[in-house]
């Protein structure tokens, strides 16, 4: 090989060898200070709408909390999953209370009128109000939406609070794990919110007080990769207002 050539030769290797090395040092990063910024700014953005989507916020916040301990773990590419996970919920909680104002409005009412029956402000004995509105979630095996032996019978005690407490009106929201299509999750989460809903009705509560939204695989109860986590998300879970 001539002496030009080698040079060229030499040359582009050391180029190759930086470019490398750039790309390397690029994908491990550091702390995704951004993407935090930003879950941070998307959760202040929706505080007002913490009393209107409860469930949605409380994800939110519990999102960016695992986030900030994974980017302290040193974790950086799971952190900054995490708090874009975050701001997706944190919009989606700003998203449904300004589509649920009035319904919200309701639902506050309705928790002061429940608060007034079950125990007086002063200290009186009364009923926890956060066990009040505890309502079970219906958990699902893998590709199916037909209801278990007991997701019925917890169903039956969901209805039966619901016959109790007429003011009330709920949104039944269905979810899958990750595995399969965006489009193919929907689709199944729909169903599993629809088997929820129409079981309810044979049960007595009325379909006006009903809604049904399908989230797929959007809001995971649980991020891990586990079967177990699998299962967690396999679910319709209610929300009341």
């Amino acid at each position: 090989m001539e002496l030009g050539e080698m040079k060229k030769s030499a040359r582009f290797f050391s180029l190759f060898v930086t470019m490398a090395l750039a790309a390397l040092m690029g994908a491990c990063g550091g702390p995704p200070t951004e993407a935090m910024d930003a879950a941070e700014d998307a959760l202040l953005n929706a505080a007002w709408a913490e009393d209107c989507a409860q469930e949605t916020f409380r994800s939110a916040k519990k999102m960016l909390d695992e986030a900030k301990q994974a980017s302290a773990d040193g974790d950086y590419d799971e952190a900054k999953r995490k708090a874009e996970a975050a701001s997706r919920l944190a919009e989606q909680a700003r998203k449904d209370a300004e589509l649920d104002r009035e319904e919200c409005e309701r639902r506050k009412s309705a928790m002061n009128q429940i608060d007034d029956r079950l125990g007086d402000k002063d200290g009186s004995p009364g009923v926890d109000r956060t066990d009040v509105f505890s309502l079970a979630t219906i958990y699902f095996p893998f590709n199916e939406f037909a209801l278990s032996d007991s997701s019925q019978t917890d169903l039956s005690h969901n209805a039966a609070w619901l016959l109790d407490n007429q003011a009330l009106r709920i949104r039944i929201e269905g979810h899958t794990d990750d595995r399969g299509s965006t489009e193919y999750n929907l689709a199944l989460s729909q169903k599993r919110a629809q088997v929820v809903k129409r079981y309810l009705q044979t049960l007595g509560v009325d379909a006006s007080r009903m809604t049904i939204i399908p989230y797929g695989e959007e809001k995971p109860a649980s991020f891990g990769a586990g079967e177990g986590d699998h299962a967690k998300n396999r679910r319709a879970e209610f929300v009341t207002f």
